[in-house]
């Protein structure tokens, strides 16, 4: 078995099953919704790590320092030891990415879109709001 041939051919079923009830009359905007699903816009390429003892990236408060992660977020995490696949999808989500994170129980997966959500709202909160305290860990 090609394990490869089995992702492209779920793909191009899935890409059949969502093309067969889309229909668009303006014709502009069915060249871009085509245009979309041509670029797989909704099938991203699979984010694939392989770490049973997950991978430490540093403490929250260090990859702000770095620049790694907003610095809201080293405050909100203060403390808070982040693994490589938290701080990856965490950027990816930040960065308007479609991310899929498949781990372990423990591993931290509820991290990952919570971080994207509140990086999200840091930049639309204009008061001075103590993040730390609203979030308990």
């Amino acid at each position: 078995m090609d394990i490869f041939q089995v992702h492209r051919q779920v793909i191009d079923d899935y890409a059949s099953y969502i093309r067969s009830f889309v229909s668009i009359a303006d014709e502009e905007l069915k060249s871009k919704v085509e245009q979309h699903l041509r670029d797989g816009h909704l099938w991203p390429e699979p984010l694939l790590a392989f770490n049973p003892s997950f991978a430490t990236a540093g403490r929250a408060e260090h990859l702000a320092a770095s620049g790694a992660i907003a610095a809201p977020l080293g405050d909100a995490f203060h403390e808070y030891e982040l693994f490589e696949h938290q701080l990856r999808a965490v950027q990816l989500g930040v960065a308007n990415k479609d991310f899929v994170v498949t781990s372990g129980t423990g591993s931290g997966k509820s991290l990952t879109y919570i971080g994207s959500i509140l990086t999200t709202s840091f930049g639309t909160v204009q008061s001075e709001v103590s993040w730390r305290s609203s979030f308990i860990h």
